[in-house]
């Protein structure tokens, strides 16, 4: 629509959905632009026009209508950038919908006042100066300038000699100058007629020659004295059709121009058509820094949107000068530095490269009011500042910032020394500019960039979905200057846009509340240290202020520094440093840095790598972090690596140099011999002095001697401390000694007169002891386990011994504390460890902690030694009995149901003797229905029966395993694992009754959810209301010295055991107790508030009519045709009773609740598909999809598991790695809702995820924690475990602010279409909330903790970040969001699906064949009944004896039970042979180290071994041959041929049902007479694919009961025990005699035999 009248434009208003009010506005402002416009107005009235449009609120494009309005009456009166600068702020005041061009007739209205705008905008040569004789480019080298009258002349009078039949339309000129003037001159002139490339000539031929490449120009414009350098004569040029044009400078300061081999330039050419809106002005290229270099175009009206940004957000004016040292290939520099003041009519000083020198000069003799430069620029400006003197002479009014985050101490710097305003801009080369603070910034907001002055930026998630203010996402731009796409091959690439119009600038950051842009820094950038993301400028950032204070042992010794990732052979990455030293100054090193950075940083983010260099690595004046290590050849950090080990010397590579470039470098030396030189001129001549090295951490220890007795009284004479001060002036850090040890006589010598080094030692030692005692009996406690820890003698440990400065850090803290735990029974929270790290503090705490518990009354648990009595798991009868489940029961149950097939075959031929194959097939299939009914039938009645004539009831007691009531009990558990519950199994009444048969006492309304595991029945106390769903509710438990506990379990009426939670034996629980999911009876007082009710139920007729046949349906089927079952089940509910939707329960309908049972009935995992493809791959992800739910790429499925409710509600990012057993939870007792998994996600093992969870980018879910409803976790934060109703937060990305996230359904703050409040309900008092993550009790909290963050704990250790996972791709950590852009793969994506492996990695083709073939093999191998019902027949025919009518039925069970044992043991031999066999075929014996998915091919041999281990697992009703063995000898002599190290009389998975068995055996070591029931240890760690195996120690006499985990590298003492559900992280252990409870473990001091309530 065209406004081109006033009754068009008053008629579209008054159309409007407007009110009167607003409409009135918009007529009255339209009367009021044509009476001023009937006169010529002034410039200041027209501006006073455009400000004065209507900006109301919800006025669509009707501001926008009226510039248009404004732009087809009076075009001539309008300015360009009074247009711009109207459009821009009307642009942004646009509804989110018109800018995502989502409404048609609003967006043909935005389009076409684009248009006339574009068509509004002068030619660039009309836009420069014509009047004014003030300088426009000034030369600082020759000081002469071009006038602004002059350059104008210049501008609109230039062209180039281009041959015309060779070029393009828009001729593409590459600038191959030098910086400086006459390309400052270039770029103006070129880009105004044509597309100016102006190119990086400093790095060589071969650089230019590829960078040109990419640019396609038609021409080079290029001094003559660079072609040979740039060897522009060689045939590519001309090959390309590349004319070369070379640049003579005049007199006057412009240029002539002539072809490369003509003696003088073409004096008549025909002028140019400047360049319209829509042309390329210029060509730029991005950094690089990330990767390969990409080609920006920048059109003209994008130029003039950018520069009229800069100009407005900076006060340019005609009286300011700028001093650019940026190299004019540079966007900044370009738009910044030259178009910006030129064309407001100021002035720039083009300097030929960054001299401190010559800017100094410049501002001493009064040059130059701002300058835009890169951090490393203002660094060397202060640098050179230092010897200049004050800056009184500076006429700088703004110092910005470029090409990089501006270090709040920097900026304090800059002020301070020019008394100016400092602003940290943002840009980069696709949108110029971005951000910047406001004039009167007064740093007051540490780390901004600003507030958007251009386009419009957003922080969105990985959907594209803004975040609330605060909150962390991925920075992206759209309109003003943002570039249009890529050139790609001649065409604009616009898929770098996502739907709404926003662009990915590929950095991450946030936005406070009042629009300031935060960076914490580029994905690829950040460090995950063991899953803590480090960001590299909080590093710099306390490096820089450190190196400022005088106090500091860093003042005056380092100039500059950058942070990188370095690798580490246990946490992945650690935090490196590059330094830049002072000349002639000692180099400080590790221990320098962490003892300046220890007030201010935590311990996690210390240096464990430094690199000396003589300077940064650049590339377009931006920090080379990325791959840095890697350049270096740098090989992983050793956790006992020397001091020396980690510090090095490297060269640093040429400017602009790419990523390729390797980075030369060697170890540091000690030079041992320089520090004797240096000792010795401190000492006194009669003073000898000796230097050796720690044996623990490789540092100078030096000793000192008389050289004579007499001189004794001399030696005493000397000060320790005072000797070490004064060898840190010529010393370097590493140099330095850790301590100088003297003796009061000569040195001992040997044969040849040299110092004895071991007798010195021996004598320092003695000496030591005797002058060591410890204040206190603790602080002695305290050094001992220092020096265990740290490898010293007590002897080198004093009162103000510090642990990290020994050389201690956050993985040897962890080994600390499990020390004092067992030596001082007191528990150190590890947070108070780094504040009170010395010997005498570190004794302070404990005995401050001792006096806090003996203060509070606490149950002591009495001693426990199991029964004294013990027998042998190797007695032969008790080996005998041990296989009888394998060899007897097994096969009589298999011989039942075969012998009742027999019959029923023989009976239904008597009746029906039809002799066609369909006939006898539909017969058979009947026949086998009826014998596996009457089996389920029959097998729970014996089983039933046994029970009761073998044991009776179960008594209370405790008993020796291996014993006679021990064996009776273990027989009678075999039995009825074998037999099973048959019928009585579907349905929850029928379970109710066979639990009862069995003895137990269940009260009335119970709730006993499929799955529940339920045991030692006489001694369950059930009341009523109670509601069990999938716990573990055992009287059974291990106990020390081999002993098997049963204790009474009570459970009082309306009580909730949760999800995976487990109930000690001995418990006795209260009446209306919750205990939440992945909990224990132990944890029943810290259950929080929970929703009482219970999930709605389907009408009983539906039940019985709908659900279950359907049910029956989906068992009988095999894998394919269940699963097509299940997906055309799953369209029609779609299609008949709707979508999932979120809900609360009171509003489900009927058709509600009788979905999501249906959906349950079928199934709540893909097994039985996904493993003829491969669980962990692709497949997986396309079977999720297919049957609803959202699944991104490159995801890690688990081998188990997850169980998930309605996939509809399942909502899983890019690169999200799954752990085993884990449970997606999207319906409960307060309604349905999604469950959300951002990029790079890691939810490890045994996990719960409550409905309206959200997992962050990059967040770490550990082993068994339960994230419950409504909660969010943040990027790149680390969850495990459960503590009062909540997973305990291990790390969170930011200390000083808790991100908060809203899911990414969320638009806003309100979610009008579900009708509910999307903001944390700390704000809004409901119940779905958004916590900060659950902290440690108050006593455990850092004392550091700032008042913004009660409730949260930043404890942080790389033991923490482990949460490795118990089954396939068993997994940890996290990341992603912060380590590596979103974008980016993890190892596992880059080896599977990028093909970017070491080796030969299999595809989905090969994983369906070998996975399909592994299972129909073991279908046909365990499938014995089809086999043998063949053979016995024919047996059975042939032998005269069965033909006798008495006692046939009997004869011929028996000889089917002795048939089928004999198939069954050998059967199940060779399935452990062939297990055997292929695991050291594939693996050999596993040793510990590094395994990555794309460097080592360990992880693909696992998963082959994995699939042909199906052998020994699908056979025996789905229990294994294992489960057939547990708690026997038997099973341990299968680890040991696997590689275990396993002792004496040890029983394994005593409790007869494993949800687990060891991973890697190999690894594992077991002391005597250990018992282990349901307990996961597994020696790997697999982050994200980084894949990683260490040992794992268990002592003799251990216990580890149901549901305890050690995690990889954890070790246990002996005679320690684990309680139900306790988790022992990497790297911790437990003491011995140790007892431990919790989920990560705390030291139980209660009765572990009677659990009970302390409210009770």
């Amino acid at each position: 629509m065209a406004f081109s009248s006033e009754a068009t434009y008053l008629t579209f208003v008054n159309n409007s959905f407007l009110s009167l009010a607003s409409k009135a506005a918009f007529t009255a402002w339209a009367e009021k632009a044509n009476r001023q416009f009937q006169t010529r107005p002034s410039k200041s009235t027209f501006s006073e026009i455009l400000d004065a449009i209507p900006t109301l609120e919800n006025s669509g494009t009707i501001p926008l209508a009226s510039l248009g309005f404004l732009l087809s009456r009076y075009p001539e009166y309008l300015p360009t950038f009074d247009i711009l600068r109207c459009y821009g702020k009307l642009w942004l005041g646009l509804a989110n919908a018109i800018k995502a061009k989502q409404r048609g007739d609003e967006t043909a209205i935005l389009q076409e006042v684009l248009a006339q705008v574009k068509a509004s905008c002068d030619y660039l040569p009309s836009l420069f100066l014509t009047d004014s004789v003030l300088p426009a480019l000034i030369d600082p080298t020759s000081q002469r300038s071009l006038t602004h009258q002059q350059l104008a002349f210049f501008v609109q009078t230039f062209r180039l000699p281009l041959t015309a039949s060779k070029v393009s339309p828009r001729p593409v000129v590459a600038l191959a100058l030098p910086n400086g003037f006459q390309l400052g001159l270039a770029c103006l002139a070129v880009a105004a007629y044509y597309t100016a490339a102006p190119l990086n000539i400093a790095g060589g031929a071969a650089q230019f020659q590829s960078d040109a490449e990419l640019a396609r120009p038609d021409c080079i414009l290029v001094l003559e004295s660079d072609v040979e350098r740039l060897r522009i004569r060689e045939p590519w040029v001309s090959d390309a059709g590349i004319q070369v044009l070379l640049l003579t400078p005049n007199e006057d300061m412009t240029f002539h121009i002539k072809p490369l081999g003509e003696m003088q330039s073409f004096k008549y050419l025909t002028a140019p058509t400047p360049n319209s809106p829509d042309d390329f002005a210029l060509i730029l290229f991005t950094s690089g820094t990330s990767g390969t270099k990409k080609v920006v175009p920048i059109i003209y009206f994008g130029l003039l949107t950018g520069l009229s940004c800069v100009v407005d957000s900076w006060g340019l004016t005609s009286k300011d000068s700028c001093v650019n040292m940026m190299p004019l290939n540079h966007v900044g520099g370009i738009v910044r530095n030259l178009f910006a003041p030129v064309l407001s009519g100021g002035s720039t000083i083009l300097c030929s490269a960054f001299d401190p020198n010559l800017f100094w000069d410049l501002l001493e003799d009064g040059h130059g009011t701002w300058y835009y430069a890169s951090p490393s620029m203002h660094m060397g400006i202060l640098t050179e500042g230092r010897n200049r003197g004050d800056a009184s002479r500076s006429r700088l009014r703004l110092v910005c910032n470029a090409a990089g985050s501006l270090l709040p101490a920097l900026a304090a710097q800059l002020r301070h020394t020019f008394k100016c305003t400092v602003l940290p801009s943002y840009g980069m080369t696709e949108c110029m500019p971005i951000s910047t603070p406001p004039l009167d910034y007064q740093l007051d907001r540490n780390g901004t960039s600003g507030i958007g002055c251009g386009p419009e930026i957003g922080i969105l998630d990985k959907e594209g979905v803004p975040v609330p203010p605060g909150t962390v996402g991925h920075i992206s731009v759209r309109g003003g200057p943002t570039f249009p796409g890529y050139l790609k091959n001649g065409k604009i690439d616009t898929s770098v846009f996502n739907g709404d119009g926003w662009f990915d600038t590929g950095d991450l950051g946030c936005l406070d509340q009042d629009g300031y842009l935060c960076l914490t820094g580029r994905g690829k950038e950040v460090i995950n240290r063991g899953g803590e993301i480090i960001s590299p400028f909080e590093v710099e950032e306390a490096i820089t202020i450190a190196a400022q204070d005088n106090s500091s042992v860093l003042s005056g010794r380092v100039r500059q520094a950058m942070t990188f990732s370095a690798p580490h052979e246990l946490l992945q990455e650690v935090v490196g440093v590059v330094l830049v030293t002072v000349p002639n100054q000692p180099r400080p090193d590790i221990r320098d840095l962490q003892t300046s950075l220890k007030p201010s940083l935590h311990s996690s983010k210390w240096p464990a790598v430094v690199v000396y260099m003589d300077a940064l690595p650049i590339s377009n004046n931006k920090l080379m972090r990325i791959n840095f290590a890697q350049r270096m050849g740098m090989n992983p950090v050793k956790n006992n690596a020397k001091l020396i080990e980690k510090h090095f010397e490297a060269l640093c590579p040429p400017v602009n140099s790419p990523l390729s470039t390797k980075i030369s470098s060697s170890p540091s030396r000690m030079d041992l011999e320089l520090v004797l030189r240096e000792m010795e001129t401190i000492l006194d001549p009669n003073i000898e002095a000796h230097v050796g090295t720690s044996h623990h951490d490789g540092t100078t220890v030096i000793y000192l001697a008389p050289r004579t007795y007499k001189d004794s009284k001399a030696l005493s004479e000397y000060d320790i401390e005072m000797l070490i001060d004064q060898l840190r002036r010529p010393l370097d850090g590493f140099l330095l000694p850790s301590k100088i040890d003297s003796i009061q006589m000569p040195f001992p010598r040997d044969a040849l007169g040299l110092v004895d080094e071991k007798q010195l030692e021996d004598m320092v030692h003695a000496q030591n002891s005797a002058a060591s005692i410890a204040g206190s009996e603790t602080e002695e406690q305290i050094r001992k386990a220092f020096g265990r820890v740290l490898n010293f003698d007590i002897e080198e440990i004093s009162s103000d011994s510090d642990f990290f400065e020994l050389g201690g850090d956050s993985l040897s803290a962890g080994q600390l504390l499990s020390l004092l735990r067992r030596d001082l029974q007191v528990r150190i929270p590890i947070d108070q460890l780094f504040t009170s790290s010395k010997a005498h503090e570190l004794c302070k705490l404990v005995d401050q902690l001792t006096s806090m518990a003996s203060e509070k009354p606490t149950l002591c648990s009495p001693p426990i030694v199991g029964c004294t009595e013990r027998y042998s798991s190797t007695h032969p009868l008790v080996l005998l009995i041990h296989l009888l489940p394998l060899v007897l029961f097994y096969p009589m149950k298999q011989a039942f149901k075969w012998t009742f097939l027999m019959y029923a075959l023989s009976s239904i031929s008597e009746v029906w003797d039809e002799p066609n194959i369909p006939s006898r097939f539909l017969a058979l299939v009947f026949c086998m229905m009826i014998s596996r009914l009457a089996t389920q039938i029959v097998a729970p009645i014996v089983g039933i029966s046994f029970k009761w004539l073998v044991i009776g009831k179960y008594q209370e007691g405790m008993y020796p395993m291996w014993g006679v009531y021990h064996t009776r009990w273990w027989i009678v558990e075999k039995v009825l694992l074998i037999c099973g519950k048959g019928v009585f199994q579907y349905l929850e009444e029928t379970r109710i009754l066979y639990y009862r048969l069995l003895g137990a006492r269940i009260g009335k309304g119970v709730t006993i959810e499929k799955g529940t595991v339920l045991g030692e029945f006489d001694l369950l106390d059930i009341g009523d209301n109670v509601r069990l769903d999938k716990c573990v509710c055992r009287p059974f438990a291990v106990e020390v010295n081999t002993s098997m506990y049963l204790g009474r379990i009570t459970i009082g009426a309306n009580s909730n055991i949760g999800l995976k939670s487990h109930v000690a034996a001995g418990s006795t629980i209260p009446p209306d107790t919750f205990i939440g999911a992945n909990s224990s009876s132990y944890e029943m007082d810290d259950a929080a508030e929970f929703n009482n009710s219970r999930k709605p139920k389907p009408y009983i007729l539906t039940k019985l009519f709908c659900i279950f046949p359907i049910q029956f349906l989906h068992v009988a089927v095999r894998p394919f045709v269940r699963f097509g079952l299940i997906v055309i089940i799953k369209k029609a509910v779609n299609r008949f009773c709707g979508v999932s939707r979120p809900i609360s329960a009171e509003d489900k309908t009927q058709t509600d609740i009788f979905r999501s049972q249906l959906l349950a009935a079928l199934g709540k995992n893909l097994d039985g598909i996904t493993k003829l493809f491969g669980k962990h791959y692709e497949f997986t992800s396309v079977a999720v999809r297919a049957l609803g739910g959202k699944v991104g790429q490159r995801v890690y499925w688990p081998g188990t598991g997850p169980s998930i409710d309605d996939i509809d509600f399942l909502d899983v990012g890019d690169d999200v790695v799954f752990g085993s057993r884990s449970h997606i939870i999207t319906s409960d007792a307060s309604g349905s809702d999604f469950v959300r998994i951002g990029d790079g996600a890691m939810i490890a093992d045994r996990v719960v995820l409550n409905p309206g969870a959200t997992v962050g980018d990059g967040a770490v879910i550990g082993s068994g924690a339960f994230i419950k409803r409504g909660q969010n976790c943040t990027p790149g934060s680390v969850w495990v475990g459960n503590r009062k109703g909540s997973a305990v937060c291990l790390s969170s990305p930011s200390s000083s602010k808790q991100s908060k996230i809203l899911r990414r359904s969320c638009k806003g703050p309100f979610d009008s279409a579900r009708g509910i409040s999307l903001y944390p309900s700390s704000l809004q008092g409901n119940s779905g909330y958004s916590s900060p993550p659950p902290s440690y009790p108050i006593s455990e909290k850092s004392p550091t903790a700032s008042t913004a963050n009660v409730g949260t704990v930043d404890v942080t250790m790389e033991t923490f970040g482990f949460v490795s996972n118990s089954v396939t791709g068993g997994t940890s950590i996290s990341s992603s969001i912060y380590k590596e852009p979103l974008s980016a793969s993890s190892p596992f994506g880059r080896a599977f699906y990028e093909g970017k492996a070491s080796y030969h990695v299999l595809g989905q083709k090969t994983i369906f064949l070998y996975s399909t073939f592994t299972a129909i093999f073991v279908q046909f191998y365990w499938n014995v009944s089809t086999i043998s019902t063949v053979i016995i027949s024919q047996l059975l025919t042939a032998n005269q004896q069965f033909s006798r009518q008495r006692y046939k039925p009997l004869r011929i069970y028996l000889f089917a039970v002795a048939f089928l044992s004999a198939l069954y043991t050998l059967l199940a031999l060779l399935a452990l042979l062939i297990t055997i066999g292929a695991k050291w075929l594939l693996h050999g014996r596993r040793k510990a180290g590094s395994y990555d998915w794309d460097k080592s091919s360990y992880c693909q041999r696992w998963q082959i071994l994995l699939t042909i281990e199906a052998i020994r697992r699908r056979c025996f009703g789905g229990n294994g041959v294992l489960g057939m063995l547990t708690g026997s000898h038997f099973i341990v002599l299968y680890f040991r041929a696997l590689g275990a190290k396993i002792g004496k009389d040890c029983a394994l998975f005593a409790g007869g049902r494993p949800s687990l068995v060891f991973t890697e055996p190999d690894l594992l070591m077991l002391g005597d007479r250990v018992v282990i029931d349901d307990t996961s240890l597994v020696g790997h760690i697999n982050s994200r694919g980084r894949f990683s195996l260490n040992e794992l120690r268990v002592g003799s006499g251990s216990v580890l009961r149901s549901g305890t985990r050690l995690l990889s590298g954890a070790r246990m003492g002996e005679r320690s025990v684990l309680l139900e559900h306790t988790l022992v992280m990497a790297g911790d252990g437990a003491d011995d005699g140790g007892i431990y409870q919790g989920w990560p473990a705390d030291v139980f001091r209660g009765d572990r035999l009677r659990v009970m309530s302390r409210r009770s």
